[in-house]
């Protein structure tokens, strides 16, 4: 009878602790949103090319898995290097989720450098 009761409460113990470290995992996932980069082109509209004298970056996210949040377009931002900026717009997308634009015009052209 005793052994008994010791392995109901290893079982009940052992499962407590799975659910304790499986919990960050779910809310991770549970609060995460998608973003998906759909836009990036100059005003040629070719994908990943920018003209490198004088072009206007375009670059479009959607953000989806939001539920029913707003998002506001300066929490939205763009990190090349060191430098990070905000999205211009943010407006909801027609099949749902929220489509971010940040614009970005390359008056003095785009320096040649390593993208590593």
């Amino acid at each position: 009878m005793q052994q008994a009761k010791k392995r109901a409460w290893q079982g009940i113990a052992v499962f407590i602790i799975c659910l304790v470290i499986s919990l960050p995992i779910y809310s991770a996932s549970a609060l995460a949103a998608t973003v998906q980069i759909t836009r990036n082109s100059g005003e040629e509209g070719i994908e990943q090319f920018l003209d490198a004298d004088g072009d206007v970056w375009t670059l479009n996210a959607l953000i989806s898995g939001l539920g029913d949040k707003t998002v506001n377009p300066g929490n939205v931002t763009v990190k090349i290097g060191d430098n990070k900026a905000p999205f211009q717009s943010c407006s909801p997308a027609a099949l749902g989720g929220v489509s971010c634009e940040y614009i970005s015009p390359l008056t003095d052209g785009i320096k040649e450098s390593s993208m590593r």
